[in-house]
């Protein structure tokens, strides 16, 4: 069974960041912001949900999205203890987001 996520793009993300701390006045509910957080939670507790069933997931974002890597991370919080523990979340960053060259030097200014 396909289903498509409709994820945001990276563009989306920054904009409604920067809508959100921009007019953020305690009613952040209603914000893109939180609307985008809404939803990358509900498709990680989606994709852990049907791992935890014994079924297999593929997550593909937009080609310049790289939302992707946070859903995907979000599931294996959600499903492996492990991966809550420190040493395990190091883990978890070195072999879902560093080892797929996430560009952290491209987009941080972070030095390789």
């Amino acid at each position: 069974e396909l289903q498509f996520m409709d994820l945001p793009t990276n563009a989306a993300l920054q904009d409604a960041w920067s809508t959100a701390t921009r007019f953020y006045v305690g009613k952040g509910n209603d914000s893109p912001w939180a609307h985008a957080i809404r939803k990358t939670i509900k498709w990680a507790d989606s994709v852990a949900d049907r791992l935890w069933t014994g079924r297999s997931v593929m997550v593909q974002g937009h080609r310049k999205s790289l939302i992707h890597f946070v859903i995907v991370s979000l599931a294996q919080l959600l499903l492996d203890p492990y991966y809550r523990t420190i040493f395990g979340f190091c883990i978890l960053i070195q072999k879902e987001w560093i080892n797929y060259t996430f560009p952290f030097y491209c987009m941080y200014n972070i030095p390789p």
